[in-house]
């Protein structure tokens, strides 16, 4: 059995927020949509060709699809267009995944308490070729600070990600190609025995039992660390509602996370219990397959 990996990633934030979280975890998702070859460009450049030509693909499938001549057959020209065009389908179809699974993971995070998550590349949940585990620092979010004033600078969520490519752990996993297939979701929640709080209108979180990965699984932990940036100097604002001057009166009564935490626990009848839940919507990988003379990413 292949041995499990186990990486420490920074961030950089002076509060961490579940926002900030969930932006973390959807960054590691292109990260390793790329890197695993199920998409042929960075996720910005991929949602970029395929919203080129988003419009004429639904065009034709309202329309009916393409219209071929019964007497002479279809033309190697024809036959192209049609290979084009059901290459762009698909490329849409994995796109519209990718948005939807980072849509889910997003307000999971804003409606519970994400414990882990889990991203699995694999033709089913059971036959997995790699998995890779983020470790989310549950105890380091504040629920009492708004996402927008505490964004995650672009700059340093891309450092995190070099550190990822760069990482010699890793070396060994991402110097062998992966072939393209299905990339699945799964989330350890904190939430109340038997109640899930709503997520998402169509894609839903089905309760799953823990087992055990395949033996030839590769296994690879992410363990993200929060490192709150240190003030430079005095002249340095934090955007934040702590340094508006009516909440000053508030800071005084010295209530801070942990407290707030304790006695949401504290009060419950019931105490959040870790569970296991699979996200119903997955990612089927896409690669172009080469036609000669065409090119599917221009318009």
């Amino acid at each position: 059995m292949p041995p499990s990996k186990k990486l420490d990633l920074d961030i950089d934030v002076d509060v961490l927020t579940a926002g900030s979280a969930a932006d973390i975890v959807n960054s590691i998702l292109e990260f390793l949509l790329f890197q695993r070859n199920q998409i042929p460009f960075v996720y910005n450049t991929y949602k970029y060709y395929v919203g080129l030509w988003t419009d004429e693909i639904e065009g034709n499938t309202t329309s009916g699809g393409m219209e071929l001549s019964a007497n002479t057959g279809r033309s190697t020209t024809t036959l192209h267009t049609y290979q084009i065009e059901m290459q762009r389908k698909q490329a849409l179809k994995t796109k519209e995944a990718i948005s939807a699974m980072r849509e889910l993971i997003r307000k999971s995070f804003d409606k519970n308490n994400v414990r882990c998550l889990r991203f699995l590349f694999g033709s089913t949940t059971f036959t997995a070729k790699e998995a890779y585990t983020i470790h989310i620092p549950i105890d380091s979010i504040s629920r009492l600070h708004f996402h927008n004033q505490h964004r995650i600078p672009h700059a340093r969520l891309s450092q995190t990600l070099i550190s990822l490519l760069t990482n010699e752990n890793l070396y060994g996993i991402f110097s062998h190609n992966l072939c393209p297939t299905n990339v699945y979701l799964e989330l350890e929640l904190l939430c109340e025995p038997g109640i899930l709080k709503d997520t998402c209108s169509k894609e839903r979180l089905l309760p799953k039992e823990v087992y055990q990965l395949p033996p030839s699984c590769k296994d690879i932990h992410f363990h993200l660390q929060h490192r709150p940036c240190s003030i430079i100097n005095d002249k340095t604002t934090v955007n934040c509602c702590k340094e508006i001057e009516v909440f000053q009166g508030v800071m005084c009564l010295k209530i801070n996370d942990t407290e707030h935490k304790n006695c949401d626990y504290n009060c419950e009848k019931d105490t959040p219990v870790p569970t296991w839940w699979e996200a119903d919507v997955f990612v089927r990988g896409f690669k172009e397959k080469p036609i000669k003379g065409f090119n599917i990413w221009t318009k």
